[in-house]
């Protein structure tokens, strides 16, 4: 079931539901999980149910709601006061489980702040039977398997989190696209304010015939960022009209495809060291050395500050490079007919990226149809 409206609406919210295969913790299924606001859940051998928050939400103050069917009536716990669940949690220290909670109800909804962080329900086979329960269960990708924070390089750079602990497929694929969306939703979201400005700035050169000098030097500083060479002392409309064939977003289905075949979900040594997501090289000698680098090669392979860095350069990569022209024509004729930007029809542009050429394109457009990542794209 495709829920592209609802679920742009939950990521503005600040919480990213998953598509198709939601976390498992011991007998609950997370129906909504918030990665900003929590590491991990934990449910025991004896049914407690315990939470991890993140270091900066361990003030959380929270309620509990509880009900026997979705769609029922909820009733409050602790009468709906913000309270600790758990009393004995009251000035929770940093990266550990708190919050014991134990009920035979079917959903339990953690609330914080007027909205919803955790939504659990709880799993039953076919004839009512529940799953057997192991003493520790997964936990989110904020955090190692073992339970344990993911870890800063010794340099403070912020580190991918480790999803190499997971055994059951689903919920990687689940926790690596539920870690991603919000990142490359906050890089798109900045590409798109700076392509409002230019569709401004446009619209002003084409009725005024002028604009002013603050948007003149946003204007040619945004040019020479998306690498033109030739920037014109007087710009015009048309001028403006080429920037933004560089300047617009990058599909998020293409994004999560690209990162999952790149990194073996999340797992590979450039991943797990670098934050390489995408197989993105450097040539001034800063990055990794390949194991496999051919003799007399030079390159290596790029090293990024976050996550969200390697999604940045990424895109500025795929937005400024003469390789990918072929998509952002793709783009321009998706803009130009009101359709969405689809990162099925711009992986077709993508031909220059791997040595695989066509092979390349179908294993993406493979990865973004088996997986229903096309309802992400706008």
């Amino acid at each position: 079931m495709k829920l592209p409206r609802l679920f742009a609406l939950f990521v503005l919210i600040g919480f990213v539901p998953m598509a198709s295969a939601n976390p498992i913790f011991g007998h609950y299924e997370a129906i909504v999980y918030d990665y900003n606001m929590l590491q991990g859940v934990q449910v025991d051998g004896s049914g407690n149910i315990f939470i991890m928050f993140q270091p900066d939400k361990t003030d959380t103050q929270l309620t509990l709601r509880i009900s026997t069917a979705k769609g029922s009536q909820y009733r409050n716990w602790f009468n709906g006061k913000k309270v600790l669940v758990a009393q004995e949690n009251k000035g929770r220290a940093r990266d550990t489980w708190t919050d014991r909670v134990k009920t035979s109800t079917n959903y339990i909804e953690y609330i914080a702040n007027g909205r919803i962080f955790l939504h659990l329900k709880k799993l039953s086979s076919g004839g009512g039977q529940l799953p057997k329960v192991k003493s520790v269960v997964e936990v989110s990708p904020k955090v190692k398997f073992s339970g344990e924070r993911a870890p800063k390089t010794s340099s403070g750079r912020e580190q991918l989190p480790n999803f190499s602990g997971y055994t059951n497929t689903k919920a990687k694929k689940a926790a690596f696209f539920g870690y991603l969306l919000p990142l490359i939703r906050e890089v798109n979201g900045e590409i798109m304010r700076d392509r409002k400005r230019l569709l401004e700035i446009q619209s002003q050169l084409r009725t005024a015939g002028s604009m002013g000098g603050v948007d003149d030097r946003w204007l040619k500083q945004k040019a020479e960022e998306y690498a033109f060479k030739d920037i014109p002392a007087n710009v015009n409309a048309t001028f403006v009209g080429l920037v933004l064939r560089r300047v617009d977003i990058v599909a998020p289905s293409l994004v999560m495809a690209q990162a999952a075949n790149e990194t073996g979900w999340g797992t590979s040594r450039f991943a797990r060291q670098g934050n390489n997501l995408f197989g993105m090289r450097a040539y001034d000698g800063s990055g990794m050395v390949p194991k496999r680098r051919g003799a007399g090669q030079t390159y290596t392979v790029a090293a990024y500050p976050s996550p969200r860095a390697s999604i940045e350069a990424y895109m500025k990569h795929l937005n400024t490079q003469g390789t990918y022209l072929q998509l952002r024509q793709i783009r321009a004729d998706l803009r130009s007919k009101g359709r969405v930007i689809s990162g099925y029809a711009l992986a077709n542009g993508l031909g220059k990226y791997s040595e695989r050429g066509s092979a390349y394109i179908a294993g993406l457009q493979s990865k973004i149809s088996r997986n229903n990542l096309g309802q992400y794209d706008e």
